[in-house]
């Protein structure tokens, strides 16, 4: 190792910054005392050891084996309970600088806010269900005043604004806590066919007509169904509540390639402006609208969770739009091998 090399891992020793400096075999060959009591590292262990066969640093040899010229940021578990965002830097041909930052507290903070909303957003599905199913049986309980018949849409159009907004906040967690999918072998066109005949009736009531086309020989791939329905519909509801009445919305389903499926879902609604199409897919994002269609705002969460499912399932989701003429989401699946 070069002197300007121990000089910085000295110096950063220094600030209390905790570094170590591993080989291209990934031996450790100089670890600081702040790193030393980071990683509990009081018997000195780690100085001369190859992190491969350390237990609980495999995340941290992987990066370290991938580690290229490039200097990266990246965050990993070492052991059981410490968490680091590690900056990474190939010095030469001499091996990788790894800095650490204990980033633990923050993880577990993060992770007690997770199950927080978890915990309220599950817990608020029965009082809502309350209020739907009463606002049901109090029609079928007799006549009621036109005034008493608005009052009541507005309640079940709120539960069901309520509804939605849970159960984003459930896939919010589900997502963030790197839950695995239920996969199994999945026929994508029965999964949207289900979808497009349940939503028939909303997009009737804006005289919207769904046309599904998919090819018969397609074949099938590892999915998650509920997962993949949740995505669908969050697709076609949007293309129905933004389409003017009387249009199409199409939903088609081809093979994009040989390993690929492709389902695409068309719209002519307002289009969206090109500046906002770089951050359609972020959390609690929504693209300006005009007044006309203020009333069709929904929480912004809907095409982060899209996007987050299929990116599970191995794929990507495009989109294609024009103010003006519609929009067009692309999504491209791998089919089972």
């Amino acid at each position: 190792m070069s002197d300007t090399l121990a000089q910085t891992i000295h110096v950063l020793d220094t600030l209390g910054i905790p570094a170590l400096f591993c080989r291209p075999d990934r031996i450790v060959q100089q670890v600081n005392e702040a790193a030393a009591v980071l990683l509990h590292d009081e018997s000195h262990r780690l100085q001369g050891a190859m992190l491969d066969e350390l237990e609980g640093f495999d995340e941290l040899a992987k990066l370290i084996r991938d580690c290229e010229r490039t200097p990266t940021v990246q965050e990993v578990t070492i052991g059981l309970t410490l968490h680091c965002q590690v900056r990474l830097r190939q010095v030469g041909d001499e091996g990788c600088l790894v800095i650490l930052n204990d980033i633990s507290e923050y993880h577990e903070r993060e992770k007690y806010q997770r199950d927080a909303m978890h915990m309220v957003a599950h817990d608020l599905n029965t009082p809502i269900s309350v209020v739907k199913s009463y606002a049901d049986l109090i029609n079928q309980m007799g006549s009621l005043t036109p005034p008493q018949l608005q009052f009541l849409d507005r309640i079940k159009l709120a539960a069901e604004h309520m509804s939605r907004l849970v159960r984003d906040l459930l896939d919010l967690t589900w997502i963030d806590t790197n839950a695995p999918l239920e996969l199994e072998t999945t026929r994508l066109q029965y999964v949207v066919q289900t979808v497009v005949e349940n939503l028939r009736t909303t997009a009737a009531e804006k005289r919207i007509d769904l046309r599904l086309t998919a090819k018969d020989d397609l074949p099938p791939i590892q999915g998650d169904p509920g997962r993949l329905s949740r995505v669908i519909n969050n697709l076609l509801s949007n293309a129905i509540k933004f389409s003017p009445a009387g249009l199409i919305v199409s939903i088609d389903i081809d093979r994009q390639s040989e390993n690929e499926l492709r389902i695409a879902v068309t719209d002519n609604g307002p289009g969206i402006p090109e500046e906002h199409l770089a951050r359609i897919f972020d959390r609690f994002y929504r693209v300006p609208q005009s007044e006309d269609e203020q009333n069709a705002k929904g929480s912004g969460l809907g095409l982060a969770i899209v996007n987050a499912i299929i990116e599970k399932h191995g794929g990507r989701v495009e989109v294609k739009s024009k103010v003006g003429e519609g929009t067009t989401f692309i999504i491209c699946l791998p089919v089972e091998t």
